[in-house]
């Protein structure tokens, strides 16, 4: 697990570094990723929690209306679970939940994001100071 921790920085590296390759990539990530190794695990185990946290809440009205449909459609004849309107109301909440799914599991690459900024201003002096100051000959 602790080798495991600084891979979490080839998702940005890849995409934010140009002509990169993947062993540069790998070879990058330990670089920055052991000196920033706390902060690599703080910013995962935070936004994942927080994302996991966010998709349970927004899909309990889902699995509750699934869960009553399941138990009430044990009868012979099932009731109002069984109309068209209630498996209308089932599916825009499959399509939330579906949604709120794949915007609370992005959070924690938003998050690694940051980091790697983090890292690469910590351990190889990268900043964007200098840039900001010339920023009308860029």
């Amino acid at each position: 697990i602790p080798f495991g921790i600084p891979l979490a920085l080839i998702y940005p590296i890849y995409f934010f570094e140009d002509d990169i390759t993947i062993p540069a990539t790998f070879a990058k990530a330990f670089h920055l990723g052991f000196p920033t190794w706390g902060g690599i695990f703080g910013v995962l185990l935070v936004l994942g929690f927080m994302g996991s946290f966010i998709a349970g809440m927004i899909s309990l009205p889902w699995t509750i209306m699934n869960t009553a449909k399941l138990i009430l459609s044990a009868n012979d004849d099932g009731g109002f679970v069984n109309s068209v309107g209630y498996s209308f109301i089932i599916y825009l909440f499959g399509v939330i939940q579906a949604f709120a799914n794949f915007f609370a599991y992005s959070l924690p690459f938003i998050g690694l994001a940051y980091q790697y900024g983090h890292a690469c201003e910590k351990v190889d002096h990268v900043t964007v100071e200098s840039d900001i100051d010339r920023f009308e000959q860029l």
